[in-house]
């Protein structure tokens, strides 16, 4: 087994441990609950979706009012780890890998005649491989994405 299949399991592993399941992230999905329209101006949207993803301890590598766009750089959110193996048995001399889980966010703000829409997209990374299309999301539950997008945009309607 390859060690990105690996890393693919673990990551699957977990989150069937904490929801049961796993699912894909969809338009569908994004559009139902990682999307809010506000009467607010863009550059004001700006600068508060940047406030709030620094407040969920991510970076902003990129916050452009004019283009209405927020990206975070990648947060460490998991590791898992594995044991190199020789002629098909662990060896006191095999070695143990590490592969980190990364999310970040892409945050679009656009016109629409409702007022600006606001559309909040994770992405998942095993090492630096994006594994966002994949069947790997926590949707439902305790720290599942309705609930991470249900706090993001509260915390954002504090801020109006």
């Amino acid at each position: 087994m390859t060690p990105r299949k690996i890393a693919m399991l673990a990551v699957l592993l977990s989150t069937f441990a904490v929801t049961g399941c796993a699912s894909h992230m969809t338009n569908e999905e994004i559009a139902a609950y990682g999307t809010r329209t506000y009467p607010t101006k863009k550059e004001k949207l700006v600068e508060d979706v940047a406030t709030v993803l620094k407040t969920m301890g991510y970076e902003i590598v990129v916050a452009d009012a004019k283009k209405g766009i927020v990206k975070t750089a990648r947060k460490e959110i998991g590791q898992a780890g594995r044991t190199s193996q020789i002629g098909g048995k662990n060896t006191a001399s095999g070695r143990t890998y590490t592969t980190g889980y990364h999310r970040q966010y892409i945050v679009k703000i656009s016109e629409t005649k409702k007022g600006m829409l606001v559309k909040v997209t994770p992405k998942v990374f095993v090492g630096e491989r994006d594994v966002s299309a994949e069947q790997v999301w926590n949707l439902d539950g305790a720290g599942g994405e309705r609930e991470l997008w249900a706090s993001f945009f509260s915390e954002l309607e504090s801020m109006n």
